[in-house]
């Protein structure tokens, strides 16, 4: 809120904002559901090992796709000129690379292991 009392994007505290905080990780919990229920499904009715993986790569691939336009877009959006606004777009690009590291380091390597047990 300024000093005023109204919300606006003007001093970097605008509540539509605050959702860049979370935008990321929203995708990778995204990603979680989709790539387990697809290999839930897949083991569920004995697909083809390489159709799964395959299936699972493009899911991931998707989804890192869209994290990276997140990236993309924080980086492109400057913040605002505020200090806040500044010190908010690297609170939002910090959460955003960590969730791509995130999404990379969890969902890549099950992708290397037997499709189903």
């Amino acid at each position: 809120m300024n000093a005023t009392g109204n919300t606006s994007d003007s001093d970097g505290l605008s509540p539509w904002r605050l959702w860049w905080l979370v935008a990321g990780f929203a995708v990778w919990g995204s990603a979680l559901g989709a790539l387990y229920g697809l290999h839930g499904l897949g083991c569920a009715f004995a697909w083809p090992a390489g159709v799964l993986r395959l299936m699972m790569a493009l899911v991931l691939l998707v989804h890192l796709g869209v994290l990276g336009w997140v990236v993309r877009h924080l980086y492109l959006s400057g913040g605002n000129g505020t200090a806040t606004g500044r010190f908010l777009r690297a609170v939002f690009m910090g959460s955003a690379l960590s969730a791509l590291a995130a999404t990379v380091l969890t969902f890549a390597p099950p992708l290397l292991l037997t499709a189903c047990t």
